[in-house]
């Protein structure tokens, strides 16, 4: 059945200031398995990016199959399947510098001062983990993990009067050791079974749900219900019988 609560707009990053949105870890950095796990301290946040987002790109090559007796194809054959990212960084620091340039992603040593300097030789290609994420518009999650990426395609960096000296890349997806190249991960709220109504006198299990006063909470102790309703808040937490309730949204 069509819902058009299911209609996901990007409309914030995350972190402590919900500006970042793109983070980089060298190569081999065990990655994140769902949209909800913070990252690593190996994972290095490239700062604020352009409106645009990510463009996942898919570049799907194919060949007609042909036989003797008929001009007709009588088949498609999938001869390659290519996915590239494109992302800008509108921020200059020390990682959006190193990926840039394609040097390793710690590759770029800021002073206390707030000086650093890159260094172009002969063109390198570092391999990194890219991972993305985006909050919509109800607080759904978006996550997208790449395991294996190069910057193939820098972009061109101006410098000029009134604009802004961003950081543009194409980034090539490449297979990690099980064949894969990209992960998304996607929590609609929209798609979540509601949780059940509060009950008095009710055993409840340890992250057990309810919805009381038109919000949900969370049992981050489990134990068994009062036999009144408690008072619910709109933060924190509140004790009922022995279960203890978290305010989750």
């Amino acid at each position: 059945m069509a819902n058009v609560a299911n209609i996901l707009a990007g409309s914030k990053a995350s972190g402590p200031t919900g500006l970042s949105f793109a983070w980089f870890a060298p190569a081999g950095t065990t990655l994140p398995v769902d949209n909800k796990t913070a990252l690593t301290a190996a994972f290095l946040d490239a700062g604020a990016c352009d409106p645009k987002g990510v463009t996942v790109k898919q570049n799907v090559s194919t060949s007609p199959i042909k036989v003797f007796g008929t001009l007709a194809s009588v088949g498609t054959l999938f001869t390659g399947k290519d996915l590239t990212i494109d992302v800008t960084f509108m921020e200059t620091n020390g990682v959006t510098a190193a990926i840039h340039a394609g040097l390793p992603v710690d590759g770029v040593t800021v002073g206390s001062d707030g000086s650093f300097s890159v260094i172009t030789g002969a063109p390198v290609l570092n391999n990194y983990v890219a991972v993305f994420t985006s909050v919509a518009q109800d607080g759904s999650l978006i996550r997208y993990v790449a395991p294996n990426v190069q910057n193939t395609t820098p972009g061109d960096l101006v410098v000029s009067q009134g604009v802004v000296l961003d950081r543009a890349v194409t980034l090539s997806l490449l297979p990690d050791s099980n064949g894969n190249i990209l992960y998304e991960y996607y929590t609609v709220n929209a798609l979540a079974a509601a949780a059940p109504a509060w009950q008095a006198t009710h055993a409840y299990a340890l992250n057990a749900e309810v919805t009381g006063g038109g919000h949900i909470y969370k049992a981050t102790t489990a134990g068994t219900s009062g036999s009144t309703e408690p008072t619910w808040p709109g933060s924190g937490t509140v004790s009922d019988g022995t279960v203890t309730w978290t305010f989750v949204s």
